[in-house]
């Protein structure tokens, strides 16, 4: 028997060091490169969706002859306001002030969705064939509406006052299913799921998406001069925008102008 033949030798700890390095860096590089079209194609979505809700402002303005919350359906600012959330039973526990928190702050778009006020906005401006003139609305799905409850949404609120006691603010949601990384406020799109979670019946509440802001921007006269739609880009938080309707960070940005 021929003990001279030779063995295989095997990797040194060395060099499987060196393999398992390059395997994670070439993983790595893979997995960034999926995220970043992941933030490419949802950035995409904003952009698509964000363009639908401005169709439905415009579209409300064309109706109506106004900006949603401004002339008549403004709430108690100016002689020309007529709208009235006393007459909205599901809002009728909430104090002056809270309805007006309530109506101001920027997630809330149920002038377009109709969510909660449907039959009042029918009411309070019927669309009237002859005059092509009323509200007609919904002029957005609200089949992906949800609820911002305001407390730890201020920093996205035309009147920055906290509340906890006011809740379901009517919104619109877009930008995928991810939890927002700023902790800004609470979503959901059920509202028995919220009432199930006060019972103590369900587990946490189901974050969905990042809600649209909108924020109507009026003169001296409180005229709306211009509405500007945010939506929070991929951190998740509203950053703001400039005076020229420019994103200061990576939200995506939309002014539509009264003129």
């Amino acid at each position: 028997m021929n003990d001279d033949v030779p063995t295989m030798a095997g990797f040194t700890l060395l060099e499987l060091l060196v393999v398992v390095s390059i395997l994670a860096s070439i993983s790595f590089i893979a997995a960034t490169n999926l995220q970043g079209v992941d933030r490419e194609v949802d950035s995409q979505l904003e952009r698509v969706e964000l363009a639908e809700v401005a169709k439905a402002v415009r579209q409300f303005r064309a109706d109506t002859g106004y900006f949603p919350k401004e002339g008549p359906f403004d709430y108690e600012v100016h002689p020309a306001a007529k709208f009235d959330l006393a007459q909205l039973p599901v809002y009728a526990p909430l104090s002056t002030a809270d309805k007006q928190v309530w109506f101001d702050n920027a997630a809330n778009l149920s002038q377009l969705t109709g969510v909660g006020i449907q039959s009042y906005m029918e009411t309070f401006m019927p669309w009237t064939s002859a005059a092509a003139r009323g509200w007609r609305g919904p002029y957005l799905d609200s089949s992906g509406e949800g609820y911002v409850d305001i407390g730890n949404i201020v920093t996205v609120s035309d009147n920055p006052v906290s509340g906890d006691s006011v809740d379901d603010v009517p919104a619109i949601f877009i930008g995928g299913e991810k939890r927002p990384q700023g902790v800004y406020f609470l979503s959901r799109r059920i509202h028995q799921q919220h009432v199930d979670y006060l019972n103590g019946e369900v587990g946490d509440l189901e974050w969905a998406g990042r809600p649209v802001l909108m924020f109507v921007e009026k003169n001296s006269r409180s005229i709306a001069e211009r509405v500007v739609l945010v939506a929070m880009g991929a951190n998740g938080e509203f950053d703001g925008y400039t005076v020229d309707c420019e994103p200061k960070v990576d939200d995506q940005v939309i002014c539509i102008y009264a003129d």
